[in-house]
């Protein structure tokens, strides 16, 4: 398919773009939406740029600090409710949350996801969490888990950047080996 060029100066060219894309009676709401994510994607791109930055200055820090940047931060950024870093010790994980401290992730709503973690959300009063955890070079599992109320704007897509950003956390807390000698 071809590129299409769409000078997105000036409102009336924005509103044609959506207008095509939308139909002409949702343009307003297609218009707000799409300047919705485009704030939504800089604030995911600058969370990104920040947390890296961040812990490249925390070679040394405890896996818990570097992970709580993490949380801190992503929270900020959807604005969830609530969030935690956990270790993970001698307990039973229900398997979604298991299958995470593997490294891995989930999103689950009230309407979407496992039904194990649809009820225990619902046992919680939040309306979503989203999950991402892995090992750290000990062996040790973690997990990052924010939850999300009525006012948290998380998509399916944050669920990638949240574990990426974990597995970040998890990965950069050793300095460099000096190198062997060959002689």
């Amino acid at each position: 398919m071809g590129e299409r060029t769409v000078d997105a100066t000036t409102p009336d060219s924005r509103m044609r773009e959506v207008g095509e894309l939308a139909g002409p009676l949702d343009a307003d709401t297609a218009l707000r939406e799409l300047t919705q994510a485009a704030l939504f994607e800089r604030q995911v791109v600058r969370l990104v740029q920040e947390v890296l930055n961040t812990l490249d200055g925390m070679l040394d820090a405890p896996i818990e600090a570097r992970l709580t940047v993490v949380a801190d931060r992503a929270s900020e950024c959807v604005g969830a409710a609530a969030s935690s870093v956990r270790r993970v010790r001698d307990e039973t994980l229900r398997p979604c949350v298991a299958e995470a401290a593997e490294g891995s992730a989930f999103r689950v709503t009230l309407a979407t996801g496992d039904p194990v973690e649809r009820a225990a959300l619902r046992a919680t009063g939040f309306t979503s969490a989203v999950v991402a955890g892995g090992y750290d070079p000990d062996a040790r599992q973690w997990l990052v888990e924010l939850f999300g109320d009525e006012f948290s704007c998380e998509t399916p897509l944050f669920t990638a950047i949240l574990f990426a950003l974990t597995q970040a956390a998890l990965g950069f807390p050793r300095a460099v080996a000096p190198a062997r000698s060959m002689a």
